[in-house]
């Protein structure tokens, strides 16, 4: 040592973790869950109350269950798929009935996951936005054919007459 006396070099447990928090995070070493954190930091003075709420019981109901330990960059456009085809199945229960997601409410998960990673994109934590090339996947529903009835030439002279009868 240059100095008369010389004092042991200890590094506390805080200090390393103060000198780690330093340090730039990628993509390449953050997950899912953690850019899901961050984008929550930049978005919850910018939106309404009720829909940040809304975004983050999307995210932390339907995207965090499936996605929370990926690393944001490892996520690819098949993940992405995988995810949409569990969504097209999943239910919720109402009344004691077990019921699948409305189409509406498939759209909004998809459209707050896209919404995240393209937050990741703007920040260079990923190199594309794996959802990019995707669609929005929606169930196929059969359009419902209500039976017309039409009113007989009887029913209607019956009706009439039961009107004449009530004037």
């Amino acid at each position: 040592c240059a100095l008369p006396i010389c004092f042991p070099v200890t590094i506390e447990q805080d200090e390393i973790n103060f000198i780690e928090s330093l340090k730039v995070k990628t993509g390449d070493n953050l997950t899912v869950e953690e850019v899901y954190a961050m984008y929550c930091d930049y978005k919850q003075d910018k939106l309404k109350l009720r829909s940040f709420k809304h975004f983050k019981n999307t995210c932390e109901n339907h995207i965090l269950p499936y996605f929370r330990n990926f690393n944001i960059s490892e996520i690819k456009t098949h993940d992405i798929e995988q995810w949409q085809k569990t969504l097209l199945k999943d239910t919720y229960t109402a009344r004691g009935k077990k019921k699948l997601y409305s189409n509406i409410a498939i759209h909004r998960f998809q459209m707050s996951f896209n919404a995240l990673l393209n937050f990741a994109y703007d920040r260079e934590l990923i190199q594309r936005n794996p959802f990019k090339p995707l669609d929005f996947v929606k169930r196929k529903t059969e359009p419902k054919h209500d039976e017309k009835r039409y009113v007989t030439v009887t029913e209607f002279n019956r009706i009439i007459q039961g009107y004449r009868d009530w004037e």
